[in-house]
């Protein structure tokens, strides 16, 4: 059986259909695994190999572009600077477009205009984005530790 909502596969099953004939069909959850057979499965290891491998290349060729003095989280500096905000705040801000490109991607009907490429670009800036976070979080926890130490 399924593990999406019975309607929710009706819905796909009317946008999905190629003609009025097999719209008019009832929808059958077997139908749709016998044609999953013949797609070959990503194992979820292999998945995450590649994840991991994409976030480290993608983090350490913005560092190039974005890092200044060494400093990764320059951009988010300055744009909390600019606009007079937390780093944490300005990168929220920046965050939120990727963010809302993978909600778009969630409340899409059918995954017919959803390429690989993009799935995987817009996944991969929302973790990306993460990274960033928590360790501006961290930067953050050891700053306020450093000045209660010179208390």
């Amino acid at each position: 059986m399924s593990s999406y909502p019975e309607h929710y596969c009706e819905e796909a099953h009317m946008l999905t259909a190629t003609n009025k004939e097999d719209m008019m069909k009832p929808f059958n959850w077997e139908d749709v695994k016998k044609k999953k057979e013949n797609i070959p499965m990503l194992e979820f290891n292999d998945l995450l190999r590649e994840r991991l491998e994409a976030i480290e290349n993608v983090l350490a060729s913005k560092q190039d572009e974005y890092a200044s003095d060494g400093n990764r989280l320059h951009n988010f500096d300055k744009a909390a600077e600019v606009i007079g905000t937390t780093p944490e705040r300005a990168l929220r801000g920046m965050w939120m477009k990727h963010l809302v490109s993978v909600l778009d991607i969630i409340e899409s009907p059918t995954s017919k205009n959803i390429s690989k490429i993009h799935v995987d670009e817009k996944i991969g800036d929302t973790i990306n984005y993460l990274i960033l976070l928590e360790y501006m979080l961290e930067r953050r926890r050891t700053d306020e530790e450093a000045i209660k130490a010179l208390d």
